[in-house]
């Protein structure tokens, strides 16, 4: 059984993404380039996967992404279907000239 609840399925969520800035930084001392978000930035768009750690101060649970990630990708997959769709009538009411 499982122990959620409240289940809904997300919309929208391209938009959402598409606000992110995905930035390149160093952490600390090390000189070692990291791929991220500054979390400001992401905590706008989705402050429901900001963490707040004793030690860190302010993290991003990466996790929480893989969702919302999958669903663009649905998104996209369903914008994609809808132009090919649409090309096809096009295609049949004036054919394309060679």
């Amino acid at each position: 059984m499982s122990g959620k609840k409240n289940k809904k399925v997300l919309v929208n969520m391209l938009i959402k993404v598409l606000n992110l800035v995905p930035i390149n930084y160093t952490y600390g001392e090390g000189d070692e380039i990291r791929h991220g978000f500054d979390v400001k930035d992401f905590k706008a768009v989705f402050p429901e996967l900001i963490h707040k750690d004793p030690h860190l101060g302010e993290t991003i649970k990466a996790d929480g992404l893989l969702p919302i990630l999958i669903r663009c990708i649905q998104e996209l997959n369903d914008d994609i279907e809808f132009l090919e769709a649409r090309l096809r009538v096009l295609e049949r009411e004036k054919p394309l000239i060679d």
